[in-house]
């Protein structure tokens, strides 16, 4: 079984734009969809379709308000099947996080 991937960051904005961000990231990514999105326990998770990289992954996004206008992220991978030798759990994490941070800072992707 393929161990997931995790990645911790922090954003300066406000939980609630965080929480909207990632959602908005997650629904404009090619083969993704969004599973579940929480606000009750900040979690959303979403579910990538089998790639030539991946018999499909499970990606959850743990968002909690650190202080007031600061937000930790945290964002795991795990994909379905055997192994992931070509780092897909890897490459979904950096790019939500990568996505969000874009969407927070008003940048286009």
């Amino acid at each position: 079984m393929p161990q997931p991937y995790e990645k911790v960051a922090e954003f300066e904005h406000p939980w609630e734009e965080v929480f909207r961000a990632a959602q908005t990231c997650i629904q404009g990514f090619p083969k993704m969809a969004l599973l579940v999105a929480d606000r009750a326990t900040g979690r959303v998770v979403a579910f990538q379709a089998v790639t030539l990289r991946s018999f499909g992954a499970t990606v959850v996004v743990d968002i909690g308000q650190v202080s007031v206008g600061r937000t930790r992220v945290r964002v795991w991978s795990a994909i379905a099947g055997l192994y992931d030798l070509l780092g897909k759990n890897k490459s979904n994490v950096n790019a939500i996080l990568r996505a969000i941070d874009e969407e927070l800072s008003g940048a286009t992707t």
